[in-house]
């Protein structure tokens, strides 16, 4: 350990001055906080009380799950059996996302660099903890969840075989009818290749259909790119399915939502 009039640096390179360190902590903008191994909060920097809404005497000698951190999470997810085994092995959490709450109520999403403290004995004795509010970001992903959970349902109700690309011709999903009836294309989905997609189901198109499937497919790819054409592209063709020929009308259909080009909707019917 070097010693110096201004900080002492321990092994590791950490400065542990407490002016240089309070206004370290003072400046963030994550919340940085300190609790003992019981689970009180022994510090919390200036940015963590005013996120967070709390006054100093109603956070300092607190626990952390009746202040900052519901005892259970809106997912369902109880903090307690969590902090319980923070507790007992801290190298486990090391990074950590959770929800939060404010003194309003509000819930917040937060993720956590958290490090255990040492006494002169090597016993742990506290828990440094910073931590940056995700909650956008994790919103925009349960939305997100909740919409592909939506359109997958909604695909699969389908009888036809369907599949969906986006607004960049990559392939976005598909139903189980579709996985059904053209089982040899769902190589074509883990490799997200929608011109493979279209190649794999041309290859069982017998005759001059198959050339036709490929080029009017890919021009409704094409147009299906920044166009909003109602129709664009449509066809039918015979199918040979485990040695039935199967006659199969199909169409693209744009998706589009309050105006906004989402994609192609790809359908493929049994036409007799």
């Amino acid at each position: 350990m070097y010693t110096h009039e201004n900080f002492t640096l321990k092994a590791g390179g950490y400065m542990d001055t407490p002016d240089i360190q309070q206004k370290f902590f003072d400046s963030s903008c994550a919340v940085m906080l300190r609790m003992d191994t019981t689970g009180l909060i022994t510090y919390i920097n200036k940015f963590g009380y005013e996120h967070f809404g709390f006054t100093e005497d109603e956070v300092i000698g607190h626990h952390i799950l009746d202040t900052i951190a519901p005892r259970t999470e809106s997912t369902g997810r109880g903090l307690e059996e969590m902090f319980e085994r923070f507790r007992e092995f801290p190298l486990e959490f090391q990074t950590n996302f959770n929800e939060n709450i404010k003194k309003d109520g509000t819930r917040v999403w937060f993720a956590w660099t958290n490090r255990a403290e040492f006494d002169e004995e090597g016993w742990v004795d506290g828990f440094l903890c910073v931590g940056v509010d995700i909650t956008n970001s994790q919103n925009e992903a349960l939305t997100l969840r909740k919409e592909n959970a939506f359109l997958k349902s909604i695909l699969n109700a389908f009888d036809d075989a369907v599949f969906v690309t986006d607004t960049e011709a990559k392939l976005k999903a598909y139903n189980s009818a579709f996985k059904t009836f053209f089982p040899d294309a769902m190589g074509a989905f883990k490799q997200r290749n929608v011109m493979q997609l279209i190649e794999t189901i041309a290859n069982s198109i017998p005759g001059d259909d198959a050339e036709t499937f490929r080029q009017t497919a890919g021009d409704a790819l094409a147009s299906g790119v920044g166009a909003l054409s109602e129709h664009p592209g449509s066809g039918t063709f015979s199918y040979n399915r485990g040695g039935e020929t199967v006659p199969v009308a199909w169409q693209a259909r744009p998706r589009v939502i309050s105006g906004n080009f989402l994609g192609l909707l790809w359908i493929f019917r049994r036409s007799g």
